[in-house]
């Protein structure tokens, strides 16, 4: 459940959410086929109970839609009397490979020694994880264009006003989606700036809290 929270609410907020709730119905389905096709004589009577093929989808489509988002891992741990902690991040394509390879591996093992696996489904795993990343693949211009049969918008310049003070109080609520990465928050009035300065443009999708889906930056 951490891993659906973590990876599966990144992904419902970029398809909303009855599209995200029939991609994770469809992704567990996928999942338990491809169990069913990849079990083993001593796996044929035990019943597959859990969410992990369908979590794998989510992080699957997650891996495909924002990559390079970075994850915060912590540590700690003691030295007889001395504890000490911290902190890295990676990119999320090097975590979620990492852990793909690992559960392919253990599948190629199981199927080799035609064992009973230990009671994890890595046939739904690696299914699940494959079948999200093809449907994202599929999905992901629909969500970069919400909107394709509304003519494009052109950002307008506005015209010369007196330059008003900072809004150093201004709350950042918005984040946006930029090169197939999420970024923010940034506060109404930094969206503007940039939106003057050409460093994003109408189509840009944003999203704050309250939103069901992400929305072009022009329905702001």
């Amino acid at each position: 459940m951490i891993y659906l929270f973590l990876f599966g609410a990144c992904v419902e907020d970029l398809m909303g959410r009855l599209r995200f709730s029939l991609f994770y119905l469809a992704g567990g389905l996928v999942a338990n086929l491809s169990q069913v096709c990849l079990t083993t004589d001593l796996e044929a009577n035990v019943p597959i109970v859990g969410a992990s093929g369908a979590i794998s989808a989510c992080i699957g489509a997650f891996l495909i839609v924002l990559p390079r988002t970075k994850i915060n891992f912590r540590y700690f741990g003691w030295f007889f009397f001395r504890v000490f902690s911290g902190e890295f991040w990676l990119p999320a394509w090097i975590v979620i490979a990492f852990w793909f390879l690992m559960d392919f591996a253990s599948l190629i093992l199981l199927l080799g020694s035609a064992g009973a696996g230990g009671g994890v489904a890595f046939g739904a795993h690696v299914g699940g994880t494959i079948a999200g990343a093809l449907a994202m693949l599929v999905m992901r211009r629909s969500l970069a264009k919400p909107d394709q049969e509304e003519p494009p918008t052109r950002a307008v310049r506005p015209a010369p006003t007196a330059k008003r003070p900072s809004a150093v109080n201004e709350p950042a609520t918005i984040y946006l989606y930029v090169n197939e990465q999420q970024i923010g928050p940034f506060a109404p009035g930094r969206i503007q700036e940039m939106l003057e300065l050409g460093s994003i443009t109408p189509e840009t999708q944003y999203w704050q809290e309250g939103m069901s889906e992400w929305r072009p930056l022009a329905e702001l």
